[in-house]
C-alpha cells in the first residue's frame, strides 16, 4: 500500500485513501488511511509529522490486514469539496 492509492474494503465495500506510511521511522509495516465518504479534512504525511493530534482523522492498517483491501485506483490526486483545506 502506498500513499495516494485508493482501496475498497472487502467486508463493507467502503473506499479509503492511503494518506501516509509509518511516519515514526520504526518500519512497523503500517499505513494510515481515511475513509473517502467520512472525511472532514484532507490529511497528509506532512500534517501528521507536524501535529500528531490529527491521527484521530485517520486509522491504521497493519500489513497483516492488507489482504482485506482491494486496490481500486493507483496514486491519484483527490480533489473533493468534502475536504476542508
Amino acid at each position: 500500500m502506498k500513499t495516494g492509492e485508493i482501496y475498497t474494503t472487502t467486508k463493507h465495500n467502503h473506499d479509503i485513501i492511503i494518506v501516509s506510511d509509518d511516519f515514526t521511522g520504526l518500519n512497523r509495516g503500517i499505513v494510515y488511511a481515511q475513509y473517502l465518504d467520512r472525511r472532514t479534512i484532507k490529511i497528509t504525511k506532512e500534517m501528521l509529522l507536524e501535529d500528531k493530534n490529527l491521527l484521530f482523522h485517520t486509522f491504521a492498517i497493519w500489513d497483516c490486514d492488507w489482504e482485506e483491501y482491494t486496490l481500486k485506483i493507483i496514486n491519484t490526486e483527490i480533489k473533493d469539496t468534502k475536504w476542508k483545506n
